[in-house]
């Protein structure tokens, strides 16, 4: 049985252990942090165990068995999509690799939110009536996924726009959307851990020992606020 295919049947088990037999459909997405702080995760394999066990649980909701990943740092970019086929050194190939993408700089969480947002929740502008469409009414109508949206939120320290990633969260709330914060390392992280107690859509966690198994990061990622 293949890496991958061992992660999926541990997530499984997680699952099961929440009480969730069969895992209602789900939009999965990852948010990797790849500021500064981050380089040393990236380059020990960390970030890679990382991405291979979010993509286990990935699996276990998305219809597709896919997950949409995005990066980053005092900027945000969407990566695309990854599933089990592509998990193999995902993360060289995909981040460390990729010279069109930003990193190895400040660490804010707006950037990124916003992308998730525009990924998901598309609005569209439209006109309607007076003269030619130019003077009519107009109204903004937005997209919405056909299911659930769950966000796993990597990162090792603490935002530098606290009041964007706060107001973010708040719009957020009314949204069939749900945010796990996964901390990583020993940094201090008491402020997006308040955050996250205070917002009804927002989990949090902190892996302090990423040698750990994959069932105890696993059951780390699926909180059972979430479920």
């Amino acid at each position: 049985m293949s890496t991958i295919n061992l992660k999926k049947q541990t997530a499984k088990i997680v699952l099961q252990k929440r009480g969730v037999v069969t895992p209602p459909t789900a939009e999965v997405g990852i948010t990797i942090d790849v500021s500064g702080s981050m380089h040393d995760e990236f380059i020990r394999g960390e970030v890679q165990q990382i991405m291979e066990r979010a993509l286990a649980v990935a699996t276990q909701f998305d219809k597709d068995g896919k997950m949409d990943v995005w990066t980053f740092d005092s900027k945000a970019n969407y990566i695309g999509t990854a599933d089990e086929t592509q998990a193999p050194n995902f993360v060289q190939r995909n981040i460390i690799n990729n010279n069109s993408i930003s990193k190895w700089g400040g660490t804010c969480y707006a950037p990124v939110m916003n992308l998730i947002e525009s990924h998901y929740f598309n609005k569209q502008v439209v006109s309607s009536g007076g003269l030619m469409g130019f003077f009519g009414k107009k109204t903004v109508t937005e997209t919405k996924p056909d299911a659930p949206v769950f966000i796993m939120h990597i990162t090792d320290g603490e935002n530098n726009d606290h009041y964007e990633f706060e107001e973010k969260l708040k719009q957020w709330a009314s949204k069939n959307l749900y945010v796990q914060i996964v901390g990583i390392g020993n940094g201090d992280l008491s402020y997006v851990q308040e955050v996250a107690a205070s917002a009804p859509n927002v989990g949090f966690c902190q892996i302090r020992d990423l040698k750990c198994s994959d069932e105890q990061m696993m059951e780390q990622m699926i909180q059972p606020e979430f479920i």
